[in-house]
């Protein structure tokens, strides 16, 4: 109830954001899928409900979680699996001369497909001209992140090129009626890209993102001290400084009044309560005023990055 009615911080979207990452994010097989989709398929299976089941889940979890105010990419990745075996029957049924494709079928695999390229693109081309888009950008956090030190070069197009190339070839080989190399250009293309963007990009991302955050937690392994996040949420802070569960103080210190474990309470604590260690803290520059607190010691900046030290209350009067 809570999911459906109250949008997470920094999650609500709007209804149609699942419909966009599921058609753009599953290409091809989105666009394969469509006419399966909304059609009985002519291939003949032993089990005649599966294909009715299977359609079932796609919707059944694609409109409950557009309905959700609170949307993250992984909440609709359980329509991938029906997805998948719709676009494979009907890509079956294609190559079979069963199923035809339209002017709308095609013009949705050209334009769909052109938008993952250009995007993967355009990424590196972006990463090597920051200073010439540094004007365009108000936002004085994303400019503080952007000077992180993230080299890119020509050779982080390759994943990009490789999609326009197989997306092209593929529109070629269907103008031409050859349909058995079609789903290896548009697939194939994906499948080695996807793996070199995997690679590759999301270090040079997370280069501007989190990677000082990152660095400071790192710093903090194997102290004992206590390190959080303020005014945005994470668990990398619990990864990288390797912390090993919750203290028995934590426990008592993060319970609210119905009992229960609340994380806003525990940071309630760890700002204002009787800390038996010192505590570390990660907040956003443009947060930073939110947390104006006369123990709060600022300790560096980086990127974006403020990094704050409460000490410990048994040790404020030494």
């Amino acid at each position: 109830i809570r999911l459906l009615t109250t949008p997470d911080a920094g999650h609500g979207q709007p209804f149609y954001y699942h419909f966009v990452i599921v058609l753009i994010g599953c290409f091809p097989m989105s666009v394969i899928a469509l006419r399966t989709l909304f059609r009985r398929s002519s291939i003949r299976l032993n089990d005649p409900d599966l294909m009715r089941w299977m359609k079932i889940l796609f919707w059944v979890v694609l409109i409950l979680f557009s309905l959700v105010t609170t949307k993250i990419v992984h909440y609709s990745s359980m329509t991938y699996l029906p997805l998948s075996f719709i676009a494979a029957l009907s890509l079956e049924e294609w190559l079979e001369g069963k199923q035809t494709w339209n002017v709308f079928q095609l013009a949705g695999v050209f334009i769909i497909g052109l938008i993952p390229a250009l995007i993967i693109l355009l990424v590196p081309v972006a990463g090597m001209n920051i200073t010439a888009l540094k004007p365009f950008i108000k936002d004085v956090l994303v400019l503080e992140n952007l000077k992180a030190d993230v080299n890119w070069n020509y050779i982080d197009l390759i994943p990009g090129i490789i999609v326009l190339a197989g997306l092209f070839t593929g529109i070629f080989w269907l103008s031409r009626g050859v349909r058995k190399y079609v789903p290896a250009a548009f697939f194939g293309s994906i499948i080695v890209a996807t793996a070199i963007f995997i690679a590759v990009f999301p270090s040079r991302i997370a280069g501007y993102t989190q990677q000082s955050a990152v660095d400071f937690y790192k710093t903090l392994q194997g102290k004992d001290v206590y390190v959080e996040t303020l005014g945005f949420k994470s668990f990398a802070q619990y990864f990288y400084s390797r912390k090993q569960g919750f203290s028995k103080m934590e426990m008592l210190n993060s319970k609210d009044a119905e009992g229960n474990y609340n994380i806003d309470v525990l940071r309630n604590w760890y700002l204002t309560g009787e800390t038996d260690k010192p505590v570390y803290f990660v907040v956003k520059s443009n947060k930073l005023d939110d947390f104006d607190f006369p123990e709060l010691q600022r300790l560096s900046e980086k990127n974006g990055f403020v990094f704050l030290l409460r000490p410990a209350a048994s040790l404020k009067f030494n």
